[in-house]
């Protein structure tokens, strides 16, 4: 799932070459992606929907904290 963030961050919000990221990754971190992602945007939608905003993490690390550790693998 790092790997994954880590691939999509290259991406410069091109979501085919984000797309690319997630299909190159193994079904275990992808459905890892997939739970952080329905987390966050559940969750932290309005802290998060900010490039950059200073209360996403914080948010995430709340509501998500299992999410976040399956993706800091």
């Amino acid at each position: 799932c790092l790997q994954v963030a880590q691939c999509q961050g290259k991406c410069s919000g091109d979501v085919t070459c984000a797309k690319a990221c997630k299909a190159a990754a193994t079904p275990a971190a992808q459905a890892a992606v997939d739970a952080f992602i329905t987390c966050r945007d559940s969750k932290c939608a309005n802290y998060c929907a900010a490039a950059n905003s200073p209360n996403c993490m914080p948010c995430i690390e709340l509501y998500c904290p299992n999410e976040l550790a399956m993706c800091s693998i």
